[in-house]
């Protein structure tokens, strides 16, 4: 799969490298259920702001872009913030694509993997999501502080459950708190990338379409691969 290396390319751009690994070793408690934490309740507010808060999930077969778990931290670490503080995640999945040739399964594999955060319910940790507009924050409680919360312990939850699929090989994470981040232009990668996505699905439902009145044409005409997808012939994902 070749379809969203150029938005990992950028995003990893964007991130730089000065970044901080962390341990991936945690015994956190992710709950069964999402418990709501009250504004008195909470210590940090991640991502409060709709500039300063986007996220990105994007799936490679390309060792050379991600080979291996890792948790990384470029900014401050949990018990370093205070009430509202900029925030960006970025999930890169190293992927066996090798059992989904059939592509009208694609999306629907794609989506499952990234609906697996759903299932993520770090204790103390309530995470928010706004998929219209790919804002991903998080309210910190003030016990979780307390008690050690960290980026360590939330990657390492979000990583186990998107492994829990087979076919998900390794998982880079990155958290940003920086506020010297490009958010802006991240936020216009994400866009992109959400697009590729999208565009696939319109692709893959069989509709009859207009290339040239598409609304989807400039991700076609841009993203390497998609064109393959579109002409149903000999294509590697």
């Amino acid at each position: 799969m070749k379809l969203y290396d150029s938005t990992i390319k950028k995003s990893l751009e964007l991130a730089g490298s000065q970044l901080t690994p962390l341990s991936q070793s945690s015994s956190w408690k992710n709950l069964d259920e999402k418990v709501f934490i009250f504004p008195a309740d909470s210590a940090v507010e991640l991502g409060a702001s709709d500039k300063d808060s986007s996220y990105l999930i994007a799936y490679t077969t390309d060792e050379n872009l991600v080979n291996k778990d890792e948790i990384l931290l470029r900014g401050k670490d949990i018990k370093d913030l205070k009430g509202d503080e900029p925030f960006a995640r970025i999930a890169i999945l190293l992927i066996d694509d090798s059992k989904h040739q059939d592509e009208q399964k694609i999306y629907r594999f794609l989506r499952d993997i990234e609906y697996k955060r759903y299932k993520v319910n770090p204790d103390g940790y309530m995470i928010r999501v706004n998929t219209n507009q790919l804002r991903e924050g998080a309210r910190v409680s003030k016990d979780a502080v307390k008690k050690g919360i960290s980026f360590a312990h939330v990657g390492k939850i979000l990583q186990d459950a998107y492994k829990k699929d087979e076919n998900v090989k390794a998982v880079k994470q990155i958290f940003i708190t920086d506020p010297s981040f490009d958010f802006k232009t991240f936020e216009g990668v994400a866009k992109l990338n959400e697009g590729i996505t999208v565009t696939l699905d319109h692709i893959l439902k069989n509709l009859k379409m207009d290339c040239n009145t598409c609304s989807f044409k400039d991700i076609c005409d841009t993203i390497e691969g998609m064109r393959d997808i579109h002409k149903r012939e000999d294509y590697e994902f």
